[in-house]
């Protein structure tokens, strides 16, 4: 298809196409607005992502991006409320813990985000990006010696990236 080969523009208007003349299936709407969310227009984005919503509120990959746009349009609150949906509905998804994650933090709810990154270590323990977040929400939570302690340890058991040496 044109979304796997990369041409979006192409695979916008096919699922334009699509959700027009199947306007109550709901991947016809996660699908255009996952499109305009990699083209940038994020936006546009929000309109076919609730409409798949109102028709399945349940669709995780949908609240994941609904959740991953809307911290870079000013609505942290409702990024964490749908990540977290999403999170709950795909415990095991590592990519939707780590967007909760990064909405926590935008949001500056570093408890929440430190937690849910201590359940995305647990489930990937090399995930390096997870590794340096966790260590900067202890920081902010103001507990300098776990995040130093935690560092420590995850150079220490063979981790070699150079962001968690800047961290220290």
């Amino acid at each position: 298809t044109a979304h796997k080969s990369g041409d979006l523009v192409a695979a916008e208007q096919g699922y334009r196409t699509l959700a027009a003349a199947n306007p109550s299936e709901p991947e016809a709407y996660y699908l255009l607005g996952a499109v305009l969310t990699q083209r940038g227009c994020q936006e546009e984005a929000l309109g076919p992502l609730r409409t798949c919503l109102n028709h399945q509120p349940n669709h995780a990959p949908a609240l994941n991006v609904l959740g991953s746009v809307l911290p870079g349009l000013g609505q942290d609150e409702e990024a964490i409320n749908a990540l977290s949906k999403a999170a709950a509905l795909k415990p095991n998804n590592s990519k939707i813990r780590f967007n909760l994650a990064k909405a926590c933090i935008r949001g500056e709810q570093f408890e929440l985000g430190s937690q849910t990154l201590a359940a995305l270590i647990e489930m990937a323990p090399g995930h390096l990006d997870a590794i340096n977040a966790y260590a900067a929400c202890l920081a902010e939570l103001g507990r300098i010696d776990d995040a130093i302690k935690f560092l420590v340890k995850s150079v220490s058991s063979g981790l070699k990236d150079a962001g968690v040496f800047e961290n220290l």
